[in-house]
């Protein structure tokens, strides 16, 4: 099987809209990363607050309190913008994050129903790189993108005119997993919110429309689950 690029970076999401956590590894399994966007805050509407709309969102970060198996979903702790901290199994941990946002929300585990398209998400160094050209002096750090899964493309193997993993819709060999790589993924005004040590910079996504019709990073869905780790080889299959 030819390899395409290598894994370079792996990041899970405890909580829907916030900040992640980098991963050495992960077995993967047919919902994405195990706990990844395990927790959500859910309106009295059912439906998932999104940074979309809750900007803020992006300046809480959630990591698991003990590491999530496929088809659970444990507590995790959350660090607000003022370091204050909860846990998801606090008792008064909805009312906090609402009287935070400014809307009633309940705070709920759903593992595999927060995501808003397919459970994987990969994005390649390369697709980066080809932006700060285009578009330089702008923030182009993965972190923005909120990618599962980031590559480093082998030099020479598979260029699709700077952004690569578009040419890689079909079936890819991730580490141990297998994967079926089926569309872009297009991007939002999340890209452009204050988050972390990024700056709010709306002229990302003017860049990302501009310069890639707005598609930045693929999605997957996973056929065959199996470990994944920094280091490891993604090949055609």
């Amino acid at each position: 099987m030819p390899a395409i690029g290598r894994v370079v970076a792996l990041y899970r999401y405890a909580v829907k809209s916030m900040g992640g956590e980098p991963l050495r590894e992960a077995h993967v399994g047919e919902r994405g990363i195990p706990g990844d966007r395990g927790w959500a805050l859910r309106g009295k509407d059912g439906k998932a607050a999104s940074a979309k709309r809750f900007a803020d969102l992006m300046l809480a970060s959630a990591v698991y309190e003990t590491a999530p198996r496929e088809g659970e979903v444990p507590p995790a702790k959350i660090t607000l913008p003022d370091g204050g901290e909860l846990s998801t199994s606090d008792g008064d941990a909805s009312s906090r994050l609402s009287d935070w946002l400014g809307e009633k929300f309940r705070l709920v585990p759903a593992e595999g129903m927060n995501f808003d398209d397919l459970p994987l998400h990969v994005l390649t160094t390369a697709s980066l790189k080809t932006m700060e050209r285009l578009a330089p002096g702008l923030g182009w750090d993965a972190r923005r993108f909120r990618p599962n899964v980031v590559v480093e493309p082998i030099e020479g193997a598979d260029a699709h005119e700077g952004f690569p993993e578009l040419g890689w819709l079909g079936d890819l060999r991730i580490g141990k997993a297998d994967i079926l790589v089926k569309k872009p993924c297009k991007r939002c005004v999340m890209t452009t919110h204050l988050q972390a040590d990024l700056p709010k910079q709306p002229e990302i996504l003017q860049a990302l429309v501009d310069h890639a019709d707005a598609a930045f990073g693929v999605y997957g869905a996973v056929m065959t689950p199996g470990r994944v780790a920094v280091g490891d080889l993604v090949e055609r299959i």
